[in-house]
């Protein structure tokens, strides 16, 4: 009954880090990127993500795992962070903003799209519903955003956000398929680390590469928050709630992590926030509780927490 109930406890913290306080890195990259590339910029806090929980992991020998955990956490690594982040900052060289913010949130659609290809999707009107209308709610937040060009790099561009997209998807299914309760943190910290390691020669390969030392107090703070609270922390509590919720549910922090980036925005940059901003975050929250209401008419006589 304890075990249950500090369960329940840590995957509430969990989903909190990862809709609420996922929405805050956007801050941390802007005053970063003035000092070094973004693909770098990727590869060299996961590298220092990654060699923080080896060190641990040294120290620690309960925390060691086996060939096999490497493995797994390895093959997740290189979804997540070689193909999938990779690719999308890539792409978001040449595509807008808006059209960036709507295709990086459709993360949910694909994951869905992939269980049911798989066949292991829960179908029902209320979760197809949620999808879309959170999809709506998107576009209404970044409508004044968007414009489009069918010039080749654009279409391009697009195109490789959505591989991108379907990358996270695949890395988040294989993450699901765990079930053993191995320790989030560690898993993190190997996926960062071989995804880090091999993020450097595409570094070079994909961009213009710039580093500039020594970085400001504000772009050392940025950089630190990136390494440790959005990859050790918020990425861990990703790993772990993956384990427990349907993967459907934990992805909608892509929903959720741009209202959270717009209020950040006005609070610390006096961004400015319309109507159009409050109708897309009522739509995005109902669609957020029509699809948790399609997760629970599947599971009345069983829990999927």
């Amino acid at each position: 009954m304890m075990n249950r109930i500090l369960d329940k406890f840590w995957l509430g913290v969990s989903l909190f880090l990862i809709y609420v306080a996922w929405g805050f890195p956007f801050l941390a990259y802007k005053v970063t990127f003035n000092y070094i590339s973004p693909i770098m910029l990727s590869a060299l806090r996961s590298i220092v993500a990654g060699l923080s929980v080896v060190i641990l992991m040294v120290f620690f020998p309960s925390l060691r795992k086996t060939k096999i955990d490497w493995k797994h956490d390895i093959v997740a690594g290189f979804w997540f962070i070689v193909v999938s982040i990779n690719v999308i900052v890539w792409s978001l060289n040449y595509i807008p903003s808006g059209i960036a913010a709507l295709l990086t949130s459709s993360i949910p659609i694909w994951v869905y799209c992939i269980q049911k290809i798989q066949r292991t999707a829960v179908s029902n009107v209320w979760i197809v519903l949620g999808l879309l209308m959170g999809f709506v709610g998107i576009f209404t937040l970044v409508a004044q955003q968007m414009y489009f060009s069918y010039d080749v790099m654009t279409l391009i561009g697009c195109a490789g956000v959505c591989i991108g997209n379907i990358a996270w998807g695949w890395a988040v299914l294989h993450v699901q398929k765990r079930k053993d309760n191995t320790n989030p943190i560690v898993s993190t910290g190997i996926q960062f680390l071989f995804g880090g390691i091999v993020s450097v020669p595409i570094a070079f390969l994909l961009e213009d590469v710039k580093l500039i030392l020594p970085f400001s107090y504000s772009a050392t703070l940025g950089f630190t928050f990136l390494s440790f609270v959005d990859v050790i922390l918020c990425f861990s509590a990703y790993n772990y709630a993956l384990q427990r919720l349907e993967p459907v549910l934990v992805t909608l922090h892509a929903y959720i992590n741009p209202i959270i980036a717009m209020i950040v925005g006005w609070y610390f940059l006096n961004e400015r926030i319309n109507w159009q901003v409050f109708l897309g975050s009522a739509l995005i929250l109902l669609s957020i509780y029509l699809i948790e209401k399609g997760y629970r008419k599947k599971t009345d006589s069983q829990p999927y927490v």
